[in-house]
């Protein structure tokens, strides 16, 4: 059977019924079987046994990951400087209110709506 026949006999099952023979001839020819070799399961245990989990906790990943956090550290600090100063800078005090980004006029604004 040709390519183009068999590409249409795909599409054609896939809208509507086709015969039993025609299936068939789908199973073997479009429908690729895969095989392992007797052999695959024991390649793969041994490929896993094999690894070294230490090789991952070599003490240099350490010293990677400690310098790496103390560049992150510092930037969240000096940010959390600049925050804090700008705050300060925009509202006059540096109050857990104004941390926050409470105002006393929205509270004097509620009160005037409950007393109403």
């Amino acid at each position: 059977m040709k390519r183009e026949e068999l590409k249409e006999l795909l599409l054609q099952s896939i809208t509507e019924e086709i015969a039993e023979s025609d299936r068939q001839i789908l199973k073997e020819k479009a429908i690729p079987e895969y095989e392992f070799s007797s052999s695959f399961s024991e390649n793969v245990v041994n490929r896993i046994a094999g690894v070294k989990i230490g090789s991952l906790m070599r003490p240099e990943m350490f010293a990677r990951w400690n310098n790496a956090f103390l560049r992150i550290a510092l930037t969240g600090v000096i940010v959390i400087i600049i925050l804090a100063v700008s705050i300060f800078l925009s509202q006059g005090s540096l109050s857990y209110d104004t941390l926050l980004g409470l105002d006393s006029s929205l509270d004097e604004g509620l009160v005037s709506l409950l007393v109403k």
